[in-house]
């Protein structure tokens, strides 16, 4: 279907859902550790709902504490109005929005961003744009918890949570973007990858990139590592610049 063409396995099913249910509900919250797809997902779900023509255009504008707040706590009102006409049509995401929350601070404008937002999407005459807030679990729970009011605007079907990738899917990002990238990896170094991540996944605490650690791996390590070796070759084949082999392959101590 639409959904799987576009994500593929490695986006699947607890992205996949978020997608499938998104059509009907005008705000949704997406918590999850780092790099667990929750932008790649939001950039994905515009242009799909714009083809289902549930928005009419499907961009997606990305916000977060800094731009809603300003460098005043008086501007936040003007960047609210702002932001919401910028995402008509589309998606306003806010990244990492419990930290428009303060409980520290009672005079805080956050809770005013978030109050604002919610009143915004209540009005019928502008219904063309979703809502999206983001962030890690634990805080975006916190946040939920300690605004009562927010948490009874928002039903627990508008919250989805993504969980870690696991090493399996981990190791399926890595070898999608060598396809992509037009590069192959012999079995050794494909093996010798396969323990990298095993053995990190295992390691890994509330910190761990997911997707984001891999592409750090491949693109940090892997390519400049081969492209050092292939340095060291006179004259290398088709083959040789295309294909990483287990030498490419790197067993660090710590990695995140």
């Amino acid at each position: 279907d639409e959904v799987e063409k576009e994500f593929g396995i490695t986006y699947a099913p607890q992205q996949r859902r978020a997608v499938e249910l998104a059509a009907d509900r005008n705000v949704l919250i997406l918590s999850g550790g780092p790099g667990t797809g929750k932008t790649t997902i939001v950039k994905h779900l515009g242009k799909l709902l714009q083809k289902a023509g549930v928005l009419s255009k499907g961009h997606v504008v990305f916000r977060e504490r800094a731009n809603l707040i300003g460098q005043f706590y008086s501007s936040e009102g003007e960047n609210i109005i702002k932001a919401i006409d910028e995402a008509q049509g589309g998606i306003l995401f806010i990244d990492e929005a419990y930290q428009l929350h303060q409980p520290s601070d009672p005079k805080d404008p956050g809770k005013f961003v978030l109050e604002s937002l919610m009143t915004a999407l209540a009005d019928e005459s502008r219904r063309d744009w979703m809502l999206v807030l983001a962030g890690y679990t634990e805080p975006m729970l916190k946040m939920l918890e300690l605004n009562p009011g927010l948490k009874s605007r928002i039903p627990e079907t508008n919250h989805f949570h993504f969980h870690d990738f696991s090493a399996d899917e981990l190791m399926e990002i890595a070898k999608r973007y060598f396809n992509k990238m037009k590069f192959s990896i012999e079995e050794e170094a494909e093996k010798q990858l396969q323990l990298r991540i095993n053995r990190d996944f295992a390691r890994r605490d509330k910190n761990f990139g997911n997707a984001r650690y891999v592409m750090n791996i491949v693109q940090l390590e892997i390519l400049p590592a081969m492209a050092e070796r292939l340095a060291a070759i006179n004259s290398p084949s088709p083959e040789d610049l295309s294909t990483i082999r287990y030498a490419d392959i790197q067993m660090p101590q710590t990695t995140f």
